[in-house]
């Protein structure tokens, strides 16, 4: 835990600023490098089982999420059940 002035120094630092606006009260950030789908449906699914965590938003690709884009990111099918099924980028775009 850090205070929220040091959260948003080291936030600024990182090149992660525009997160600075969703830091209101008590805030905790997880970054995820590889996996987004597999991230958001992990914390989503410790969300429903722990009353006292909110899930906010996120941010992906330069992009500030919101709580239900996060949400819809943890429906998506994880990276191995999609490449399990065949399905790859020229087959389905």
């Amino acid at each position: 835990m850090w205070p929220n002035s040091v959260a948003r120094r080291a936030l600024k630092a990182s090149g992660f600023e525009v997160l600075c606006d969703r830091m209101k009260g008590p805030s905790g950030f997880i970054f995820a490098k590889d996996n987004p789908v597999g991230t958001s449906k992990v914390l989503s699914d410790f969300v429903k089982t722990n009353d006292k965590l909110k899930l906010e938003g996120g941010y992906l690709q330069d992009k500030i999420l919101e709580k239900k884009d996060v949400e819809a990111l943890a429906k998506l099918p994880s990276k191995e059940i999609y490449k399990s099924s065949g399905c790859n980028d020229v087959e389905c775009s």
